[in-house]
């Protein structure tokens, strides 16, 4: 009787990062579905952090030394994310986002589905929740016929 092996997978490698801050998360979450399969050991934090540190290229050795982290930090995998966390999403002006969302009207023409995605979007953006008691833009404008 043959042994079975696991099937080899060859899982292409994200594209480089570009570099502007509203791709970061993006990015993020394609290196960790990448990181999953591609066999690198969950329990050394090294390998991860060097991964990430290729695969973006380009601008990271120097970004990366504006971190002035020492060895054995630059090799750690959550140190180094948490740094590009910081570096690539700053603070959200609170004030500017809560403005974008009291402004916010339905649009004519503009299901009541994608105006209520959009300020879910911007409500996302500060965290000052839509089930809190403030105020919601109305009017409704709901054109379906039913």
């Amino acid at each position: 009787m043959a042994l079975k092996t696991a099937p080899v997978y060859q899982i292409p490698a994200p594209e480089p990062f570009s570099f502007k801050g509203e791709d970061w998360e993006i990015y993020k979450s394609r290196f960790a579905r990448f990181h999953c399969p591609s066999g690198l050991s969950n329990e050394q934090e090294g390998p991860w952090a060097n991964a990430l540190l290729y695969l973006i290229k380009d601008k990271v050795e120097i970004i990366l030394q504006s971190f002035n982290l020492n060895e054995a930090d630059a090799k750690k995998y959550t140190t180094v994310l948490a740094k590009f966390d910081a570096y690539f999403m700053p603070a959200k002006n609170i004030i500017y986002e809560m403005y974008k969302f009291h402004i916010r009207f339905q649009q004519e023409g503009e299901s009541v589905e994608t105006f209520n995605n959009d300020l879910y979007t911007i409500d996302g953006a500060v965290h000052f929740s839509l089930t809190t008691p403030r105020r919601v833009p109305l009017p409704l404008k709901n054109t379906r016929k039913i």
